[in-house]
């Protein structure tokens, strides 16, 4: 019976810590949604012919934001995102996300893509840049029901490393999504 007790007291002692713990590493505030421009359009987008979205994959510019803005509006490029995130913070939506952008392939019908701006020479995101991203993915995850086990980033569903400039490793993604996520 005294074993009993010791277990018992060591299970609400573990538990206690536990619930503090998780009260004091509470995630940051959720950031204000940015203003998004969708004044730019890309072509290449299409029907999702009402599949669920249920995905929202994560990817890298290699390059400046107005070089990815002009690519994804160009139709021969056969390449476009639903938003593209500045260093600045500014967020461009290049496709409704009720229909289908042209980013991850076979996962094109299902996800949201958002492209992130970098370069290989300007890794990382800025604060503004991070502020962004975190807003506009837990609004979508909020509007659509999707949790953290929902959003991915592009090397996990296509043979790329992208977004290689902004997570280096899955590790390094999935601590940056249990922190602000």
């Amino acid at each position: 019976m005294e074993t009993m007790i010791f277990v018992l007291r060591a299970i609400r002692d573990f538990l206690d810590d536990l619930i503090e713990k998780l009260i004091i590493e509470e995630k940051p505030a959720m950031p204000d949604l940015p203003a998004i421009d969708s004044s730019k359009t890309s072509p290449n987008q299409s029907s999702r012919d009402e599949t669920k979205i249920d995905l929202i994959v994560l990817h890298n510019t290699d390059g400046s934001i107005e070089g990815s803005i002009e690519h994804f509006s160009k139709q021969s490029s056969q390449v476009s995102a639903h938003y593209l995130v500045s260093r600045e913070g500014n967020t461009y939506r290049m496709v409704p996300e009720h229909r289908k952008a042209w980013h991850a392939r076979q996962e094109n019908s299902r996800s949201i893509g958002i492209e992130i701006e970098a370069y290989a020479s300007r890794t990382g995101m800025t604060t503004a840049q991070n502020s962004a991203v975190v807003a506009l993915v837990r609004d979508i995850q909020k509007r659509l029901g999707l949790t953290n086990e929902q959003v991915g980033v592009h090397r996990q569903f296509c043979n790329t490393d992208c977004p290689v400039h902004i997570w280096p490793s899955d590790a390094g993604f999935n601590e940056w999504k249990g922190k602000y996520l």
